[in-house]
């Protein structure tokens, strides 16, 4: 593996942490401020999880090279910001690691990729097996949906399927109602009419489109837990901002948990993550929510301090990128080349290449153009291969660089940090 891949991996590794980072402040704010409205707890939880797509720190990073920064400069912000171990495994290149973590991504990617596949499948052919409802249904339906309020109500078409749980929105450009008939002809009036604003409130939402974005999100980073643990609480305070929504109306509290108890009876039914389903998850926590819930706004300080730290947590990481720059400069002792040094470094302890097994065997013999930097306190870091006469020496002798022990070079009587180039040969 080249420096060029090496630094890409290094700068994935600071995306992957600031993005971490990023996450956790936004879930302790939303805590933080006992938001009552699910819709605002929703907005940080979306922030959070979108943050994986918005890589700011590498943006800044390669900005300062576009200013004029030095390629050394680069690195030392990188290796400033992601830990020692990171660039330890970074090494690791040229024997494989980031190949085989690279594939193991791109498997855990395809085959989440194929399970949303047939997720998708699924609901066309469920749409594509629905029925129209008849006359009399379709009477009862038009005439409960006028009476929602809602101005996408008259623009959805309607269809039956017995196999659907309950009643939900398939589609995410042409959204559609698919409601099982048993379901409604179980259902009061007003019991529909509240099932019907709750489905509402997602097309006015958008939340199947949102799903898609988040579902992406997931699926590139689905070695993450914490994209896994923002996409469930999305999910569930997406439902929680529908209840609201619906109850925000005038709607009856206790007409809505029943509909809520009725759904929960169909819960063995047709199940697609894929489909806004009106369904029981979280029955319990919902029922209390619904059965306490207060119309009153939310604070405007919560509101204002909300938006606050959306802003703020974001340019913190742009801040935090940018002055790691000066910090950099000011903080990083200087790398010198050996021509500039009073005395030059002396080994302490050295340790020999192994000899690849297989080419000892056959009696290659071989040679690897190394660079690595000895720091003031006599330690190795950034080894790299600039040439090699085959890739399976790049390894050993890597690993023969990292485990040696250096004093160091001094200029002026100060020990400082230098840039060592060898040619290492290996001979059967």
């Amino acid at each position: 593996m080249n420096d060029i891949g090496i630094k890409s991996f290094e700068l994935f590794l600071l995306h992957l942490g600031e993005s971490t980072v990023f996450a956790l402040i936004a879930v302790t704010f939303a805590s933080a401020l006992r938001l009552k409205k699910a819709k605002n707890r929703y907005l940080f939880y979306q922030l959070a999880l979108l943050k994986f797509l918005l890589p700011i720190g590498v943006i800044a990073a390669l900005a300062f090279r576009s200013f004029g920064a030095s390629s050394e400069t680069l690195n030392e912000l990188v290796v400033t910001t992601v830990s020692k171990s990171s660039d330890y495994v970074a090494n690791q290149a040229s024997g494989g690691w980031i190949v085989f973590l690279l594939g193991t991504w791109i498997g855990g990617v395809l085959c989440m990729t194929i399970a949303h596949g047939i997720g998708l499948s699924r609901v066309r052919k469920l749409v594509s097996d629905s029925s129209v409802p008849d006359d009399s249904a379709m009477k009862r339906i038009h005439k409960i949906l006028a009476r929602t309020g809602f101005a996408s109500a008259g623009k959805l078409p309607f269809f039956i399927n017995n196999r659907f749980a309950s009643i939900g929105i398939a589609g995410f450009f042409r959204p559609r109602i698919i409601i099982n008939a048993t379901f409604l002809d179980a259902l009061s009036d007003e019991e529909l009419l509240a099932a019907f604003k709750h489905e509402l409130a997602h097309v006015d939402r958008r939340d199947n489109l949102w799903h898609i974005v988040h579902a992406s999100i997931v699926t590139l980073f689905w070695f993450h837990p914490v994209a896994w643990i923002l996409r469930y609480q999305l999910r569930l305070e997406s439902e929680l901002a529908c209840d609201e929504a619906a109850l925000l109306t005038g709607e009856s509290p206790r007409d809505y948990a029943e509909c809520l108890l009725k759904a929960a009876s169909y819960h063995h039914h047709y199940k697609n993550s894929w489909v806004t389903a009106f369904t029981a998850k979280s029955l319990k926590m919902r029922i209390r929510k619904i059965v306490n819930f207060e119309k009153g706004k939310e604070s405007i300080m919560k509101l204002i301090t909300m938006h606050l730290v959306a802003f703020c947590v974001a340019g913190l990481f742009l801040g935090a990128s940018t002055h790691l720059h000066a910090i950099g400069d000011a903080g990083q002792e200087t790398t010198y080349e050996l021509k500039d040094l009073d005395t030059h470094p002396k080994p302490l302890h050295q340790v020999q290449p192994k000899y690849p097994y297989e080419l000892k065997k056959q009696g290659i013999a071989g040679w690897v153009k190394l660079e690595w930097v000895i720091d003031s306190q006599g330690n190795v870091v950034r080894p790299k291969v600039l040439e090699s006469s085959l890739r399976d020496f790049e390894q050993p002798a890597i690993q023969s660089i990292l485990e040696s022990k250096w004093h160091p070079g001094t200029k002026a009587g100060k020990a400082v940090s230098v840039r060592v180039r060898q040619r290492m040969d290996f001979q059967p």
